[in-house]
């Protein structure tokens, strides 16, 4: 429907969290009553006093508007593409006959978010709204300068530093909004899911100190706390989040911005019972300080509303907990219509972190809408010029590379065709690909990725291994130039999609090559001394042979821990089980050295860290994108050309494995040599034998004889 031409962008300047207000007349029964609305950054809409849906932190975050004279860390000369989002909603059930009321709150969200400022100033101004209130298609009230304003019980809102509410503050309509001059952005409906709260947890309390009660949430989660408060006039009560305790039992901010960064929400009392939750933030947290009066209290867990469609169990409780943390990272880094870093320090887009976990986000999540959305935010953020693509979408500064961040551009749209089979959307973003190849060879030396732009990052790999230790990583050229040619080969295939030529895609693989040789591949055919994964990342794009696969299986089957990053990990897996060798890579998932699943799982964490050590954040999707061969490989439920294939890799140390994917559902038991599957699926499929001799089959079951 989208808005009027009657509706005027409309703020209030002078109050951090404005409550706007207008009453409308409503004479007919049975209208079909629409409200079409956007607050920037976020808004809570309410018709006659009641909410207008469940939905929180709308509308999704989006590269709004040009950012004018704005301080950046690194240097920024890209010229973007923006959008708006607004929502839509059927209020008809909330209107009565005769006079409504709307009334909007606004808050700052990313829009106006302008206290972290570690990467720059990257807020726009003061929070905005638009709205149309239509009757069976046609608009009977719209913002303007009729709307009244009031300042709002929210006196504080950042959506990194948390919310201060004072319930002594009741509305009083005494001023006039302020119609703001329009900025000719693009508005378009917002179709990704919304931030809901998707469950609750009731916290378990563990400690006291002083006035300030400890609670345990027992898994490290988003969202916040609710609960009631009784007090008298003025009373405060507070509520910290943290990932981590000290030793003494008090809450240890270090892991999520430090002290200069603490989650905090403050609730003044009116001396009423009132219920107490915040509006326009989300906080990332295990662990809860509350001091003041309060009762009821309930854990809302937050994050963008989309269904688990996968499973997977085994006798093996590592391979489980691995299911179930990456279930539980991605769930609470998907929040606004963006897959964070995480929920508590950065909460940024990364297109590195982004790019290397969505294949499994895809598979295990419904998240078509999700990513789509995403995916949009990557295109937006190119620079229309160069073809250059930033290391955050929405771009929010932070640090990477042009090859493992800047080839999110290829490798989530590859994914997202692969799991989605959207060819309209594959063909817009095949044209930002083909741009962002031309940039990638601007920044060839000796055929060989070598820089990004001046003065700013060009990371190689990341994470994993102590984070401070970045020299110890693979050098920067070597992994920036597989990620342009791994993407190559993506756009390889996607050519013969589209139907285009691909001879010149090919040919600039070739010379690639040619240069990672010349320059990496050692006299006695080892990689870079076979170091942080490095000859996996050599395999992984078709440079390497029996010899070398046999080396790194032997290598990793002498290890009982990983050495490689966010990348590697994700690349060294893949290698071993598509090379045969699941056997390694199942043992090295389950490995309990120092740098290991197991090690993090044994020091309580239910979300993949950042680095193996837990030096740094507590909840990091990046660590986890090896999950998803657990159903992929190892179960091996994928989709080729709309069929469902069925080809298992069981190994000797798991005896049961049970795993769902693609409305597909494989029960796989090994007993005395011999393995049956159980295989129930609602599509078709095929089934791959592998190396099994058949012994006996039934009804979707098959009984094997295994090597």
């Amino acid at each position: 429907m989208g808005f009027s031409p009657n509706s005027k962008w409309i703020s209030f300047k002078n109050i951090d969290s404005p409550k706007f207000m207008k009453s409308f007349i409503v004479n007919e029964t049975n209208s079909n009553i629409i409200l079409v609305i956007c607050g920037l950054g976020f808004f809570e809409a309410y018709i006659n006093g009641k909410r207008v849906s469940d939905d929180y932190l709308v509308p999704v975050w989006s590269d709004y508007e040009p950012r004018i004279g704005r301080r950046m860390l690194y240097p920024l000369n890209d010229t973007f593409t923006h959008r708006i989002y607004y929502l839509e909603y059927d209020v008809s059930d909330l209107i009565c006959i005769g006079e409504n009321k709307i009334e909007v709150i606004l808050g700052n969200g990313w829009y106006n978010q302008n206290i972290r400022n570690v990467e720059g100033d990257f807020w726009y101004g003061n929070p905005r709204l638009r709205f149309d209130i239509f009757d069976s298609g046609n608009a009977i009230s719209s913002t303007d300068e009729n709307v009244l304003v009031s300042e709002s019980q929210v006196v504080f809102n950042n959506i990194y530093f948390g919310e201060k509410q004072d319930f002594r503050i009741k509305d009083n309509y005494i001023y006039h909004a302020e119609v703001v001059f329009p900025k000719e952005i693009p508005l378009e409906k917002q179709n990704c899911p919304p931030d809901r709260i998707i469950r609750t947890i009731v916290p378990k309390e563990i400690g006291h100190i002083g006035s300030k009660v400890i609670y345990d949430v027992g898994e490290n989660t988003s969202g916040w706390v609710s609960f009631f408060q009784n007090g008298v006039i003025g009373e405060k009560t507070i509520v910290r989040y943290s990932e981590k305790l000290f030793d003494d039992g008090s809450l240890n901010h270090n892991y999520g911005g430090d002290s200069d960064q603490i989650q905090e929400n403050t609730y003044i009392s009116d001396g009423h019972r009132n219920f107490c939750r915040p509006k326009f933030t989300y906080h990332g947290f295990r662990y809860i300080e509350i001091d003041g009066p309060f009762d009821e209290l309930c854990v809302e867990v937050v994050c963008s509303d989309v269904n688990i469609v996968s499973s997977f169990e085994s006798d093996n409780e590592i391979l489980n907990t691995l299911f179930d943390n990456f279930i539980r990272t991605e769930l609470t880094n998907m929040h606004c219509g963006v897959p964070s870093d995480c929920p508590h320090r950065e909460r940024l887009g990364y297109t590195g972190d982004g790019q290397v976990t969505c294949d499994g986000a895809m598979q295990f999540l419904d998240a078509k809408e999700f990513y789509k959305k995403w995916i949009q935010d990557i295109l937006d953020c190119q620079d229309i010029k160069s073809g250059h693509i930033q290391h955050t979408a929405p771009f929010y500064g932070g640090g990477g590379g042009p090859g493992g961040w800047g080839s999110a551009i290829v490798i989530v749209p590859y994914f997202y065709y692969k799991n989605y089979g959207d060819i309209d959307f594959l063909s817009k973003c095949y044209a930002h690909m083909e741009k962002w190849l031309s940039y990638m060879d601007s920044r060839l030396e000796d055929n060989l990725i070598t820089h990004e732009e001046d003065g700013g990052w060009c990371l190689g790999d990341w994470g994993g291994i102590n984070c401070e230790k970045e020299r110890d990583l693979l050098p920067e050229a070597f992994v920036n130039t597989y990620f342009y040619i791994k993407s190559l080969q993506y756009m390889q295939e996607l050519a013969m999609v589209l139907q285009k030529d691909c001879s010149k895609l090919h040919d600039k693989e070739e010379k690639l090559k040619e240069s990672m040789k010349k320059h990496y591949l050692e006299k006695d055919g080892i990689v870079l001394n076979g170091m942080r994964g490095a000859e996996a990342f050599w395999c992984d794009i078709g440079m390497g042979n029996d010899e070398m696969l046999k080396r790194i299986k032997d290598k990793y089957d002498s290890m009982d821990e990983f050495d490689t990053a966010m990348f590697g990990t994700d690349i060294l897996i893949r290698t071993l089980f598509l090379a045969g060798y699941s056997e390694t890579a199942i043992n090295l998932l389950c490995s309990k050295g120092e740098n290991s699943y197991a090690s993090q799982f044994e020091k309580g964490a239910s979300t993949f860290w950042e680095c193996w050590d837990g030096c740094t954040s507590l909840n990091h999707p990046m660590l986890g994108a090896p999950v998803k061969y657990l159903l992929t490989e190892f179960i091996g439920i994928h989709k080729e050309d709309g069929a469902i294939f069925i080809s298992p890799k069981p190994v000797d140390s798991v005896k049961y494995a049970k795993g769902q994917l693609h409305k597909a559902e494989l029960v796989m038991k090994i007993k005395n040599n011999m393995i049956t599957f159980d295989v129930s699926c609602k599509n078709q499929y095929i089934f791959k034998y592998n190396d099994f001799e058949t012994v006996a089959t039934g009804d979707n079951t098959y009984t094997f004889k295994w090597r």
